[in-house]
């Protein structure tokens, strides 16, 4: 999976060719399996896929022009706590991941699709919301100008550097030592390429934080770059040979930076 995580785009424009039916078993067998939709804290994620056949019929979920040609989404929903949060971007990654895979073109949407529709479909419980969704298809040969456009803008080729994520022991001693599973965390996608993950080295033991982005995503009500480290979650397990999540938080400061989760490796 770590080449996957390396050649993985977004998708934005597809050819609008309808996904075969054996890609679209594929699709609900995988987020029908209790294994791909459980996260690190133990919330499951309930996630469905909605077909769209472009018919006058079909229920519109509006992406404000960024999405072309796509068959049709998948969509979950968690309820609005820190942990959920985290949990669906560990799972809906692993479930982009394995789309990727699959030659399934897809592309993380929190902030630009329209949930009133959406909701109509899903129906979340009233502590429930849809933090994001992905437009699912095939990819079309050439990338518009418009796709190229939002890339440059977001600065999605553009990552922090190494020693402004990566920590050993404390804060103050930023980690100078490669390691391709948090190169792997390094190149994960983010909410408008924030990259709010902070990771501090223990020995064994990998302690992951959040640096967040004052006021961001505040209009949308819950916590976005909440999913940004639960990718960066994903990313790191499928980097590694094996560990298990735990609590363990340091004693050092943290300063601005909240304590989420560690990783022990085997």
């Amino acid at each position: 999976m770590n080449e996957v995580i390396k050649r993985r785009k977004s998708i934005r424009s597809f050819n609008g060719e309808k996904l075969s039916p054996t890609d679209v078993e594929k699709i609900k067998t995988y987020i029908n399996q209790r294994e791909h939709i459980m996260g690190p804290f133990g919330n499951t994620v309930s996630l469905d896929y909605i077909d769209y056949n472009g018919s006058k019929d079909a229920v519109k979920i509006g992406t404000y022009g960024f999405i072309k040609g796509h068959s049709g989404f998948v969509a979950g929903v968690c309820e609005n706590t820190k942990e959920a949060l985290v949990d669906y971007g560990y799972v809906f990654e692993k479930l982009v991941l394995f789309l990727t895979q699959e030659k399934i073109g897809t592309c993380w949407l929190g902030g630009t699709f329209t949930r009133k529709n959406l909701n109509t479909i899903i129906k979340p419980n009233e502590n429930e919301i849809i933090p994001a969704i992905t437009p699912v298809g095939y990819k079309k040969g050439k990338r518009r100008f418009t796709d190229q456009l939002i890339r440059k803008v977001a600065g999605s080729n553009n990552r922090l550097p190494y020693n402004e994520l990566f920590y050993k022991d404390d804060f103050e001693h930023p980690l100078d030592e490669q390691f391709e599973a948090l190169e792997l965390v390094r190149m994960g996608p983010s909410a408008s390429n924030k990259q709010p993950w902070r990771l501090v080295v223990d020995r064994n033991t990998v302690h992951f934080y959040i640096k967040r982005n004052e006021n961001y995503s505040k209009a949308l009500n819950y916590d976005m770059q909440l999913l940004d480290m639960g990718i960066a979650m994903c990313h790191y397990e499928f980097g590694c040979n094996g560990g298990k999540w735990i609590h363990s938080k340091p004693t050092f400061e943290s300063d601005e930076k909240e304590y989420i989760i560690s990783y022990r490796l085997k």
